[in-house]
């Protein structure tokens, strides 16, 4: 099976979308666990899908590699990411792993459990859980927000459904044609990974680019460092383009948490994607 979007990727996008009328960027709360178990929330700028694909269903966001949530997600790349739509009065909350692209890292995609298109129905493995309306979903679900924490390193692989871009860009053929062939699907290559964060960094405006280049990040503010400042906001700095520092934050959702508030009766679903397959569970929740 290609991929294809989860089911609550057209309600995000179509709020995105919608956003973006008239905001200049769409910002994001996105939350992780220091070192120590002490959980760090922050602002973030939301920089679109994997591959500029929403059918990904991977969402982007940038840091600096020399930043104190960098160093938190390499050991521990758990996150979860709230993002709250004024128009559309819908709130998404997200949970999952985080993955990086940098000069020197990058997902490492196991698609052993997916590497088939098949035309066969695929199965969670899972027992079917029989709730009563008493029943909170998130307790009776094993683990519902996040999964699979005993790997909660960033270079572990993960098991989603990211395929090649040169691959899915050459499947122009009919889903039936690929079944009979028996196509195995590919993870995207090293080369693809870098051409992505080319692509991210391609994207940012000139102030943006500039960030990277300044002084260590919660490093003591000196008049050596104030001039640093000074002269890479005026362009004349003469280092480098400070790329080196770019990464290109993937958040590989697991869970997802939607509030729509209509302001009568609101809704509010839960969508928690299974582990080792790419299948998707939805339940309508009291909100």
């Amino acid at each position: 099976m290609l991929p294809s979007l989860a089911p609550w990727n057209a309600a995000f996008t179509s709020a995105v979308a919608s956003e973006l009328e008239t905001e200049p960027f769409i910002p994001f709360s996105f939350s992780n666990v220091g070192e120590h178990g002490i959980p760090h929330t922050r602002t973030c700028v939301f920089r679109g899908f994997l591959f500029n694909d929403t059918k990904t269903n991977v969402l982007l966001f940038t840091c600096d590699k020399r930043s104190a949530k960098f160093k938190d997600l390499i050991k521990n790349s758990n996150f979860e990411a709230c993002f709250y739509f004024h128009k559309s009065r819908k709130q998404f909350r997200f949970s999952g792993a985080v993955r990086v692209i940098t000069n020197e890292r990058h997902p490492i995609i196991d698609l052993s459990n997916l590497s088939t298109i098949s035309s066969s129905k695929e199965k969670s493995g899972e027992s079917e859980i029989k709730f009563n309306d008493t029943d909170l979903v998130v307790e009776q679900e094993h683990d519902f927000y996040s999964i699979g924490l005993d790997k909660v390193g960033i270079d572990e692989p993960l098991m989603y459904k990211i395929v090649s871009p040169s691959q899915t860009q050459n499947m122009n053929v009919s889903t039936l044609s690929l079944c009979e062939l028996n196509t195995t699907i590919h993870a995207p290559t090293e080369e693809e990974w870098k051409a992505e964060r080319q692509r991210c960094w391609n994207d940012l405006s000139r102030s943006l680019k500039r960030s990277f280049k300044r002084p260590l990040p919660g490093s003591l503010l000196t008049s050596e460092k104030y001039r640093l400042l000074d002269s890479i906001n005026r362009g004349v700095d003469g280092t480098s383009s400070g790329q080196e520092n770019f990464v290109v934050v993937c958040m590989f959702v697991k869970a997802v948490d939607l509030v729509e508030l209509t302001g009568g009766v609101d809704k509010r679903y839960l969508y928690k994607k299974s582990y080792d397959i790419d299948v998707w569970k939805e339940y309508e929740v009291c909100p």
